[in-house]
């Protein structure tokens, strides 16, 4: 991403970072809401469940 970067303004740089972390970050936002819907009523020693990757393979 950097080098994508090199040479741009600093505001397009903040653009550029912006435009590819938001994903990332809609992906854990949606896993968190999803940890937090079920984790009050499960058993503490069920909480390998809620890691983000079997999260993403329920998903799919």
């Amino acid at each position: 991403m950097e080098k994508d970067g090199r040479g741009k303004t600093p505001d397009e740089r903040v653009a550029l970072r912006q435009s590819r972390s938001k994903p990332i970050f809609d992906d854990v936002e949606a896993w968190l809401i999803w940890v937090l819907a079920q984790i009050a009523d499960h058993k503490i020693t069920g909480l390998n469940e809620f890691l983000p990757w079997r999260h993403a393979a329920k998903a799919a």
